[in-house]
């Protein structure tokens, strides 16, 4: 099988393109858990591509990305609005070895911290996003983990 030029770049090598929404809703309402993430079609791509060197990249990867303001106006179908929406600055992903799902926020972060076994299940979000098929989530709340809804 060709390896594509993605799959050889490596995550401290990626830009980002496009506009990448996150955002988590200020009441907690378990209907709407967790946090939630759409993109435009640059912006999923520069997802999917990002997934890709974390892939090259493997275990201790990391890469902080900035977040585009999340309004009714950007948000457009992608999201509904129920009260106040909670938007970082900035989102870190990290990889490691172990099956890992923790997300966290922090004064500077979101932060995403998965094992390396995620990785497929991320990247198939990202594709998902702009797409029909997008609404559900990874990630889970059994453990008290915080799920990734994709819009």
């Amino acid at each position: 099988m060709k390896e594509s030029a993605c799959m050889r770049m490596r995550c401290h090598d990626w830009k980002r393109s496009g506009q990448i929404w996150l955002w988590r809703y200020a009441e907690r309402n378990r209907n709407y858990l967790g946090w939630h993430l759409s993109a435009d079609s640059a912006g999923r791509d520069a997802l999917i591509a990002l997934v890709d060197g974390f892939i090259t990249d493997g275990v201790d990867a990391t890469r902080v990305m900035n977040i585009d303001t999340l309004d009714a106006a950007t948000g457009g179908t992608h999201f509904r609005q129920i009260g106040n929406v909670v938007t970082p600055k900035n989102w870190r992903i990290t990889i490691s070895n172990d099956d890992t799902w923790r997300f966290e926020e922090t004064d500077e972060y979101a932060e995403l911290h998965i094992g390396k076994s995620w990785l497929p299940r991320l990247r198939k979000g990202f594709t998902d996003i702009c797409n029909p098929i997008g609404d559900y989530c990874i990630g889970g709340s059994k453990r008290g983990n915080t799920p990734l809804w994709f819009w």
